[in-house]
């Protein structure tokens, strides 16, 4: 028997990078911050030749992109184990794993982990690239800045390589002006290239489309006309030092950056980012200067926080202060670790310290307790006043404030000074890190903002919920933590509101992962009567369990467990019903070398595109976790209720890569203004996979020379399959938090969203006329919701035009199809056509080789367009006459190729899918066709003949199963990494 993948447990983790800074004035970024990993051993070099890497970057940033964006201000964190020094500031709590930047031993390169659409994971910098920086560093990289700049490109702006990152991609198929011919895969055309035999022997004619030459080698050099792009290409060439742009770039490469951008050049995805949408009217010929400071933890004492409590009048509305008062009471008293330091602030139109800062222990948790027991109401709201007075409460005695984080609670908007957008920059400047609560709907609409630029999470609770204490419990409950180490965050396993006249069972699963500080928490918002305890899997009630008892609270801690156990906690009413009680149950890991599986879930607005997004990281340690079931409540502003929506790791839609761990969806549900709150669901099922372990690694050298992808990467990209044990049945829980919609926006006014998978194959050549079959997956009227209206196809010899200039590339018409129909189906369904490209098009090429593009874009019934679609490619040779026979070789290269005399090859170079690969029911995924693909591979042993004839009589079936299949079907359809040319 496989080994058991550990159970799935889940809590939020925050950010994996804290908030950096843009000075807009000038393009600067100030709090870059670098972070020494406590294991790095002591070395001045690593410090000093930090300060000279940075520098180097800096300016090859600058000059990257054409004087827009340097490092105006570096912070480096020195681990506390370090010899301290004058000049460094002391800091509260580690910031190792909030930095951009991080320093490790054991690292064989520098690299980064794929950023995500969650989460921008730090680059990884090996200690000893720091210590050799003008030895073997300078001569194993060449440019040490080069490769810097390379990774923060991928980090922050979330452009990706423009390197081959498969060795069975490295080349694609170009148009030429008689033909096609294979070239290796670069940005800019200006690199020079030599092709030499691989292991495979002899390369094939590169002078033709006809044999991928994957098995051969590459040497990229610069050549008479020098390159000056793209820095995202590796490996490095003397003289690159610019971003591609729309002249430059190779949008047909294959590579990740292409795939995920359809073709747009890294420069033009630059444009587009936040920062540089930001940016005032540099002055031209600036000069830039980069600064440095050090920081260190202060050993041995807790983290610093404060909350900040609004106390105004309008609390004593639907029992927000009551609730309020017991749900602080309670973190206070059983879940903020002893030794850390907590201070307590209250604010209506003044502002009043009701506790100051204090380490906790027994004495001093009843203190805040009954401080925060004794609040009383005055009139007005100052916010500003408040995190003003926290502040200084964190700077008492000269301390610094640096890595403290403040937790704000408040129900209305600000109408005394100092005003938010005064205090917020020094919060900023000073890395606090500011969580804030909206009780209600009037809570200020600043409070994201605020959240947002401290790197903080902002959460919403309406006055009408069933369990607002136990909800904000959980959800302070990860803001008092967010600074810790990851392993002691604590994991929610359970999170259920029940009402119920007899015995109610509330069964949970603590993994063998954790067992630490098990404890159920009871809850109700009015006093109750029932009785409960605790069994084991066996029945037997748990004698070992302690009880305490809190405000509106029940607490039973769990004994420490080494096993995966099933505990079962059981609730009798004494008389009567009992109403909304709501359980929660929260262990942490046990063994900080055995890594859970945890999830980060949140919700983001794109304003400039009127989407919302929610998200789901889940993963273990490094690796994702694929086939969990995610599902997102979302709560609608006032009274509208919730609604429900299931996030999907398959590179459609709202999703970037398909099983990469990531699971996210539009919400397109959306009511008009207000706040919306979301939680995720997250349960395994019996056929949950892990990711393969990630490699920092580059692909092939880090300089100029042979550019090794003849062999197998070192990680094989393949799923590394796993069970869980018999019975397991697990649902976690997290509060994602809440984004707030200020225009009044409704399900009509979202865009269609743009397709990402579309797809060619089985291209056929009679004579002058070219045929070949297309797919993709619809998207919606509103997003992927509701039906569009109209697909507009179109084609062209030249990429750029569809990306570009979409409407004046050929379109496809009703005259053009042969077979299915361009009114979209209903959203995530497979829509099948059939196509003879337009005679325009093909009698270009005079009777010679040719190629065409075609790509996409779906309207809905209001006139709204979606963004255009990924483009597919086809070639074909037209010189001479003969059939065509489909085949697939063994080892799956980018796309699939049709070959015979005449040629005809079908493929997709930029496409998250690649096009040639046909839908999930022609590939036999479905487990009702999985009889029909044994039965093609069969003939496919027997004449190849016969093949040809079997795949189109099933792509004539398969139209009609097209028209029907939805998208789950499709779902476990093979990856890119294994389509064969």
């Amino acid at each position: 028997m496989t080994n058991a993948l550990p159970f799935l447990v889940l809590a939020v983790m925050a950010s994996m990078c804290t908030s950096i800074h843009l000075d807009p004035a000038d393009g600067g970024y100030m709090q870059v911050l670098v972070g020494i990993d406590s294991s790095v051993s002591v070395n001045i070099d690593i410090l000093n030749n930090l300060r000279v890497l940075f520098r180097k970057a800096s300016q090859f940033l600058f000059e990257a992109t054409r004087g827009k964006f340097y490092f105006k201000e570096v912070l480096i964190s020195v681990p506390k184990n370090w010899p301290r020094t004058v000049q460094r500031e002391l800091v509260w709590g580690s910031q190792f794993r909030d930095a951009q930047f991080q320093i490790l031993p054991r690292l064989r390169e520098l690299g980064i982990l794929a950023s995500t659409a969650t989460a921008s994971s730090p680059v990884r910098i090996p200690a000893v690239f720091l210590a050799s920086l003008n030895g073997t560093t300078t001569t194993i990289y060449g440019k040490p800045e080069y490769h810097l700049v390379h990774h923060w490109a991928i980090h922050r702006y979330k452009v990706y390589s423009e390197s081959a990152d498969d060795p069975r991609k490295k080349f694609y198929c170009s148009p030429k002006p008689n033909g096609a011919e294979m070239k290796a895969v670069r940005c800019s055309d200006l690199i020079s290239y030599n092709v030499t035999n691989g292991t495979g022997g002899v390369c094939p004619d590169m002078n033709s489309c006809s044999t991928s030459p994957y098995s051969c080698d590459v040497t990229y050099y610069q050549g008479p006309d020098r390159a000056a792009e793209s820095v995202m290409f590796l490996p490095y060439l003397e003289g690159i030092k610019l971003f591609c742009d729309q002249d430059t770039h190779n949008p047909l490469g294959n590579n990740k950056h292409n795939r995920v951008y359809k073709g747009l050049s890294t420069w033009e995805v630059i444009m587009k980012h936040k920062d540089y949408l930001k940016l005032a009217k540099l002055p031209p010929n600036r000069t830039i200067q980069t600064t440095f400071r050090e920081q260190q933890e202060i050993e041995d004492t807790g983290s610093r926080m404060v909350f900040v409590l609004d106390v105004s009048h309008s609390m004593r509305q639907f029992g927000r202060m009551d609730y309020l008062k017991s749900a602080v009471q309670n973190i206070i008293r059983y879940s903020i670790y002893d030794g850390e330091i907590v201070g307590l602030v209250s604010f209506h139109a003044a502002c009043k310290v009701e506790h100051p800062l204090a380490s906790l222990n027994n004495n001093t948790r009843d203190a805040l307790a009954a401080a925060v027991r004794q609040l009383k109401y005055g009139a007005g709201t100052s916010i500003g006043c408040g995190l003003q007075l926290a502040v200084k409460e964190l700077e008492f005695n000269s301390t610094s404030s640096v890595g403290s984080t403040i937790i704000l609670v408040t129900d209305g908007e600000e109408n005394r000074d100092p005003s938010i957008d005064d205090v917020l920059p020094g919060l900023t400047r000073k890395s606090i890190k500011v969580h804030t609560y909206a009780l209600g709907p009037e809570a200020s609409t600043k409070l994201e903002q605020i959240a947002d630029e401290t790197d903080g999470t902002a959460y919403y609770f309406g006055d009408f919920q069933n369990n607002t204490i136990a909800a904000l419990g959980s959800a302070f409950l990860v803001s008092v933590t967010s600074h810790l180490d990851t392993m002691n965050h604590p994991i929610i396993l359970l999170d259920k509101t029940a009402s119920f006249r007899t015995a109610e069972e509330f069964p949970f699963t603590v993994p063998q992962e954790l067992g630490a500080n098990t404890k159920i928490s009871i809850t109700s918002l009015s006093v109750q009567k029932f009785d409960f305890y605790v069994k084991d899997a066996n029945g037997q009630n748990c004698t070992d369990c302690n009880k305490e008892i809190g405000d509106q609270l029940e607490i039973i801690h769990i004994p420490e467990t080494e096993a995966t156990t099933l505990w079962t906690l059981v609730l009798i009413p004494q008389a009567g019903t009992v109403s909304n009680v709501t359980v929660t149950v929260q262990s942490t890991q046990r063994d900080p070398s055995v890594h859970p599986i945890r999830a980060q879930s949140f919700v983001k607005e794109d304003k400039s595109k009127n989407q919302v997004t929610i998200y789901s990281r889940v993963s273990k340690g490094d690796r994702g976790v694929l086939r969990a079931v995610v599902i997102a409540t979302v709560t609608l502003p006032g009274l509208s209720g919730t609604t429900f929506l299931h996030l999907k790791d398959n590179g459609l839609g709202a999703d970037e890569t398909r099983n990469d761990g990531e699971y996210s969806a539009y919400f397109s549900h959306l009511v008009g203004q207000g706040r919306y709150s979301v939680r995720t669901d997250v349960t395994t099922k019996e056929d949950t996979l892990l990711t393969p372990p990630r490699s920092t690694a580059m692909p092939g050298r880090l300089r100029a020379g042979l550019l090794e992808l003849g062999e197998e990467p070192e990680q094989a990209a393949q799923e590394i399959p796993a069970e869980q044990p018999e019975g397991a049945d697990i649902n976690m829980v997290v509060y994602a938090g809440a984004v707030n919609i200020l225009r009044n926006i409704t399900q009509k006014d979202l865009n269609p969203a743009d397709v990402r998978d579309l797809r060619a194959f089985n291209v056929t050549v009679d004579g002058k006329n070219i045929t070949a079959t297309l797919s993709w997956t619809c998207m919606g009227a509103h997003l992927d919701s509701g039906r569009a209206n109209h697909t507009d196809l179109r084609a062209s010899s030249d990429p750029r035009v569809l990306l570009r200039k979409f409407e004046k590339a050929t379109q496809i018409s009703t005259e053009n199809l042969m077979e299915g129909t361009l009114v979209p189906l209903d959203p995530l369904k497979i829509q099948t056509v059939r196509i003879r490209i337009p005679q325009e098009l093909v009698s270009r090429t005079g009777g010679t080789p040719g190629s065409v593009f075609l790509a996409l874009r779906t309207n809905n019934s209001r006139g709204q367009v979606s963004a255009v679609s990924n483009f597919v490619q086809l070639d074909w040779d037209t010189s001479s006459g003969g059939s065509v026979v489909d085949h697939t070789e063994a080892h799956p290269p980018p796309a699939v190729r049709t070959e015979a005399s005449p040629r005809t090859v079908a493929h997709a170079a930029t496409t998250p899918y690649t096009a040639s690969t046909p839908p999930a029911e022609l590939k036999g995924q479905d487990e009702k066709s999985s009889s029909g693909l044994l039965l093609g591979a069969v003939l496919v042993a027997v004449v190849a003949v016969v093949v040809a004839v079997a795949l189109y009589a099933l792509m004539s079936q398969s139209d009609v199963v097209g028209a029907t299949a939805s998208h789950d079907d499709a779902e476990s359809g093979d990856d890119e990494s294994t389509v064969a040319w």
